[in-house]
């Protein structure tokens, strides 16, 4: 049997799922909004062993072979909630140690079943785009010029450096989506930085990123899946709404997009980069300057295939289930 473990609202995972069914195979999914009963851990020199429900379902690892991490979490169910308890002070002395606990639980969820074939991982999940510049670096990539800095004059001397190309800002980890009193939904993404920007800075603030300004022939967005690398161009850079950050999409007339092959040298060095985060699957983002360099900028461990599959006829989603399919299989 094959367990995919994702979200509710995730289309690829409904895509890989209809090429299982027409491959007829066994498979359970378990969302992030969904709670799974454990019954047993039994952990033996012989044998390790987890029995659990999910939907009134009885399963057993025994009977899972191959597991797809796409998105979400395995959450067991809490048999005790502190609201249960009904002495303060008791359930303030709880409450720590059996968070804990609990947390303990679902990490070795997650180990327990990264034991077997699988793609994605949990505890990779959210890797540091600093480290992974830093690793990339390593491998032989270029990289933009990136501060981080909580000072102002800093910030400037900065953007002084690289007034010719300009800068940017992003997260220092992630994107940042929120909603405002339900009403307006709110996107950190990446942003060009000028100098009525800068004059808005306080002295010190939190630590900001910034980078130059890459100049671009066009954008590549590179899913990787087991050392195979599915790569898009992305023309952004001529329209002005998705030239800093082509994920301002400009849904009246969308950017043009096309299969891309990269140079054996690049392909080389994105898999080793690949191996040394130790990640299996990954959206990779790079970007191909005027003068033909490639510059990397990132990886997200979750990113969305689907936009590299569909308009380039790669076939990710079939590839997936073929690949689950082949480790269910042993």
């Amino acid at each position: 049997m094959i367990l995919i473990i994702s979200e509710e609202e995730d289309i690829s995972t409904n895509i890989v799922i209809d090429w299982l069914h027409f491959y007829g195979q066994n498979f359970i999914r378990v969302n992030k909004e969904d709670k799974i009963f454990i019954k047993k851990f039994h952990i033996h020199n012989n044998s390790i062993k987890f029995e659990f429900i999910h939907k009134n379902q009885f399963y057993d690892s025994d009977s899972i072979l191959s597991v797809w991490n796409r998105r979400g979490t395995l959450f067991p169910k809490r048999y005790i909630e502190m609201s249960d308890i009904s002495s303060l002070d008791l359930r303030n002395a709880l409450v720590e140690p059996l968070s804990r606990d609990y947390i303990s639980l679902v990490n070795y969820l997650h180990y327990f079943f990264e034991r077997k074939e699988i793609i994605g991982k949990m505890y990779n999940r959210n890797i540091n785009k600093l480290m992974c510049l830093h690793i990339a670096k390593d491998c032989g990539m270029e990289i933009p010029e990136t501060l981080v800095s909580n000072e102002k004059q800093e910030i400037i001397n900065f953007a002084q450096k690289h007034f010719k190309k300009g800068i940017i800002t992003k997260g220092i980890q992630e994107t940042i989506f929120f909603d405002l009193n339900n009403t307006t939904t709110y996107a950190a993404k990446t942003e060009s930085v000028d100098a009525e920007d800068l004059k808005e800075l306080p002295d010190e603030f939190f630590p900001l990123l910034i980078q130059d300004k890459i100049p671009k022939k066009y954008e590549l967005r590179i899913f990787f899946l087991n050392d195979e690398l599915y790569t898009m161009a992305i023309f952004s850079q001529f329209d002005e709404q998705t030239s800093t950050d082509f994920r301002n999409y400009n849904y009246k007339k969308p950017n043009r997009t096309i299969p891309y092959i990269l140079p054996p040298e690049i392909r080389n060095k994105l898999i080793q980069f690949m191996h040394q985060v130790d990640l299996n699957t990954g959206s990779i983002d790079m970007i191909l300057t005027p003068d033909n360099r490639y510059i990397f900028l990132e990886v997200n461990p979750v990113g969305q295939f689907g936009m590299v599959s569909y308009p380039c006829n790669y076939g990710i989603e079939k590839k997936i289930a073929e690949i689950l399919i082949q480790c269910n299989s042993f």
